[in-house]
């Protein structure tokens, strides 16, 4: 038990470092997506 203590202080800056490509790879999907429908958008306007 006395072991998991040291662990606990170090687990909060574990999430950061994954959580910060997730963003990244979020923010891509988002360009993505919102790209795509920037093009069908543009597409309905010239018709």
């Amino acid at each position: 038990e006395s072991g998991l203590l040291p662990e606990i202080p170090y687990r909060p800056s574990k999430p950061k470092t994954i959580t910060n490509p997730l963003i990244k790879i979020s923010n891509s999907t988002k360009s993505l997506h919102t790209e795509p429908k920037n093009q069908m958008n543009q597409k309905e306007g010239v018709t």
